[in-house]
């Protein structure tokens, strides 16, 4: 999160005595909710997962810093952590669902290949944008083809999360996918298509 704000006190402290913060978890306030969020994942104590998980699955934790929850179990790298964030993408909440894509791609491990291309055909589009950004961080060169399909998703910033996934994969077959972009009805999706092909290598584009 950056800087911590000076009425906090001294944050290395605080991850000793996680438990104390486990109530502004579920705080009213988003910054709260964030900071506590932290301070757990950064605690070291693989205990810390269970109230997280907690958090995870509250509406008042989701709506707002619901991400700050995820990353938060993502840095304390217990190995189920990528079974439950891929079940959590059937969770009936979107925002559940949106957290869990995004977890899965900091976790970059490559199990959660098959969840997330079945995550992009998720009917909300947060999770369709956090999918197609976790493949790219996957890497795996098995995305090409769905993610040059959601280059026709009906949400712009579906699509450009799509096109920035297409370059993390650097694969040339991607080339024409992209000029194709490049008259795309919104302008934002042909800028990033133009500088997609610019950051492609000079075989590929």
């Amino acid at each position: 999160m950056g800087d911590w704000p000076e009425e906090w006190g001294a944050f290395e402290a605080e991850t000793e005595n996680w438990r104390l913060w486990v109530p502004a978890l579920f705080a009213a306030d988003e910054t709260t909710r964030a900071i506590a969020a932290e301070v757990l994942g950064t605690c070291g104590d693989v205990e810390a997962i269970r109230p997280l998980l907690a958090a995870l699955e509250s509406t008042r934790g989701m709506i707002a810093g619901g991400g700050a929850v995820a990353r938060a179990l993502v840095r304390l790298r217990d190995a189920w952590t990528v079974e439950v964030f891929a079940e959590a993408l059937h969770d009936h909440r979107p925002y559940v669902r949106r957290a869990a894509a995004e977890a899965l791609g900091w976790l970059q491990d490559i199990r959660s290949f098959d969840v997330l291309i079945a995550a992009l055909r998720d009917s909300f589009f947060g999770v369709r944008l956090e999918a197609s950004w976790a493949l790219g961080e996957l890497g795996d060169p098995r995305a090409l083809a769905p993610l040059v399909e959601k280059l026709q998703d009906e949400d712009e910033n579906v699509r450009r999360n799509a096109i920035e996934a297409l370059v993390r994969l650097g694969d040339p077959r991607a080339a024409p996918a992209l000029r194709a972009a490049l008259q795309d009805r919104d302008p934002g999706v042909r800028a990033a298509a133009e500088d997609a092909l610019n950051r492609l290598p000079p075989e590929a584009a």
